[in-house]
């Protein structure tokens, strides 16, 4: 019961919990590329990352970069010494968020002589001074289609062609890349594989044999898939490794505890406890619900915050989705059949029954 009760509060809490994005940035159909650095400078990189919500700057040279805002103004300077913000210039406070909603203060002026604040110490030896920012002349701002994409969201079409500018000592350089709309795949694959998954789940319930240790190995294979996926999206953020995964344990706390809840049930169906049928139902449905459902958008977008294939995602998400709603389902079949309490025949004395005397 002590289990059962954990589990209740795990879905009295778990809502719409899903941190599965990266940086603001979720599954769509929106493609950022990078085309074109020039000129090209040796230990130079940039990078598009985080599904086009960011750009990733890397300096490995003894000089200076410069990234200029949106008024032309110095705004980052990455170097041998760090990474410096100017705090008046306006794309620091734009550029807080994917969104750009964040207030510009006062005091910010892009035509005023940069005042300098240090946000990255200066790199270790043999590594590259780093910068990471939210850049709107990437991605599209809107949450509007384009009208040529509202019109006609089934084609391929390039969107814009956009420019960020640097200053590297004092040679320009000027990165250019597109913005694309790129349709999305049919979900009807993925949607079968989550109805199929959800179908042999109560159909293990439906079985008067062994049904305990079916049950348990899909709760296993739900809480291995969800993890993984959520690592999956972790991994995909631009920051150091340690903020990486200090964003996966905030970013998933409630799916923390529906994990351990899990692995715990796993072991407690097997030894075939009663209340870790119940408890399976409830992890069931927090996962598909905190993380299946928020996350069935990469069944049919094409593009998605994931570090590795695509396809793995998707697969994630339809198992994800398909196991935590067929152990709700199983769950209560199984209880229905299987844990009523057996009801015996009255025991009958052998040899011959005694006459009973008769009313007068």
């Amino acid at each position: 019961m002590t289990v059962a009760a954990a589990g209740v509060a795990v879905i009295s809490t778990a809502g719409a919990a899903s941190a599965h994005t990266v940086s603001g940035a979720g599954a769509s159909n929106y493609r950022t590329s990078l085309t074109s650095l020039t000129p090209t400078v040796p230990g130079l990189t940039l990078t598009v990352v985080e599904n086009g919500s960011r750009l990733r700057l890397t300096n490995a040279t003894r000089t200076d970069v410069v990234v200029l805002g949106y008024q032309g103004e110095p705004y980052l300077r990455v170097g041998p010494d760090g990474v410096f913000t100017n705090t008046r210039s306006t794309a620091t406070y734009l550029n807080a968020t994917r969104s750009g909603g964040t207030a510009v203060p006062a005091t910010a002026n892009d035509q005023a002589r940069p005042v300098w604040r240090r946000t990255a110490a200066a790199p270790r030896a043999g590594t590259p001074a780093t910068a990471v920012w939210h850049d709107h002349r990437t991605h599209w701002m809107s949450p509007a289609r384009p009208p040529a994409v509202a019109a006609d969201p089934g084609a391929r079409r390039q969107i814009f062609t956009w420019q960020v500018s640097f200053r590297y000592g004092t040679r320009p350089v000027t990165a250019r890349g597109d913005l694309e709309w790129i349709p999305g795949p049919a979900p009807a694959p993925w949607v079968a594989l989550a109805l199929a998954t959800a179908a042999v789940t109560i159909g293990l319930a439906v079985g008067r044999r062994a049904f305990r240790p079916g049950l348990a190995a899909a709760l296993f294979v739900l809480t291995v898939a969800d993890a993984t996926h959520s690592a999956g999206i972790a991994a995909d953020r631009a920051g150091p490794t340690g903020a990486r995964w200090a964003g996966f344990v905030t970013g998933n706390s409630i799916q923390l505890v529906a994990w351990a809840i899990g692995l715990v049930t796993v072991i407690a169906l097997v030894r075939r406890g009663i209340g870790a049928l119940w408890v399976a139902g409830m992890v069931g449905a927090v996962l598909a619900l905190a993380d299946g459902l928020p996350d069935a958008g990469v069944l049919y977008h094409s593009s998605a915050p994931f570090a590795w294939s695509l396809s793995i995602a998707r697969t994630l998400t339809a198992l994800t989705v398909g196991l935590g709603f067929g152990l709700l389902a199983a769950a209560a079949v199984a209880l229905r059949r299987h844990d009523r309490p057996e009801r015996h025949p009255e025991p009958v004395a052998d040899g011959p029954v005694a006459d009973l005397p008769v009313a007068p």
